[in-house]
């Protein structure tokens, strides 16, 4: 029987649990609504988390993805001081898929859209790594 089922995806994915800020974008920077959450799988393209807060489709979040060890695959151009490789990497998203797990339990996909193209490839250069390609 053949497999009809094609991956649309065009970034690598790999499973991580690690801890993520996010909070919803307002143009105002009143909003000091920051969230610790988990993330359950990761690419150079998007995020799934797993989060208590309820988001919608559409709705704009500032990530902090905190990946142990990120910068290391950073251009070694100029000098690499210690204390910046435990800096998160900073980027934009929107929501695009929302599950329900419980009552109070989200599975929330996101789809980066403002990260600068080097840092994409640094994060892709990490995912590879955690997947043993490197």
């Amino acid at each position: 029987m053949p497999n009809h089922f094609q991956e649309r995806r065009k970034f690598i994915r790999v499973k991580s649990r690690n801890v993520i800020k996010c909070k919803k974008y307002e143009l105002s920077s009143l909003n000091k609504d920051i969230k610790s959450t988990m993330s359950k799988n990761i690419s150079a393209g998007g995020i799934l988390i797993e989060s208590n807060k309820k988001y919608t489709i559409g709705d704009v979040l500032t990530l902090e993805l905190n990946l142990p060890g990120w910068r290391k695959f950073k251009s070694k151009f100029y000098e690499v001081i210690d204390r910046y490789d435990i800096l998160p990497l900073k980027v934009v998203g929107v929501v695009v898929r929302v599950e329900i797990i419980t009552d109070n339990l989200y599975d929330i996909g996101i789809c980066y859209t403002v990260i600068k193209e080097q840092d994409r490839k640094v994060l892709d250069k990490y995912i590879h790594r955690e997947l043993g390609i490197l």
